[in-house]
């Protein structure tokens, strides 16, 4: 997906977990023509407010591509990048 502005930004899918009825987590992969691409992550609450600005729970820009994002069973979240090799839990 293409979001135009000041400059050409991709956006890949969302990916979304859902943490019982209390939040979910939206991750997406997002590039800019100047910048590597980077995971960028938020946080919603059951009436799909914002909980938080954006942040980047995977931290190494490169080719990040395809976040996965889970719920442990403790309600934490695990947001992985499988061709970094890298995971983050929340």
């Amino acid at each position: 997906m293409k979001r135009s502005g000041t400059g050409s930004r991709e956006i890949g899918p969302p990916r979304i977990a859902v943490s019982s009825a209390t939040s979910a987590l939206v991750v997406w992969e997002q590039s800019e023509a100047s910048v590597e691409s980077q995971i960028l992550g938020r946080i919603y609450n059951p009436n799909t407010n914002t909980l938080g600005s954006e942040f980047f729970p995977i931290s190494f820009a490169g080719t990040n591509t395809s976040p996965a994002v889970s719920v442990l069973e403790n309600g934490n979240y695990v947001i992985s990048d499988p061709v970094m090799e890298e995971t983050t839990t929340i």
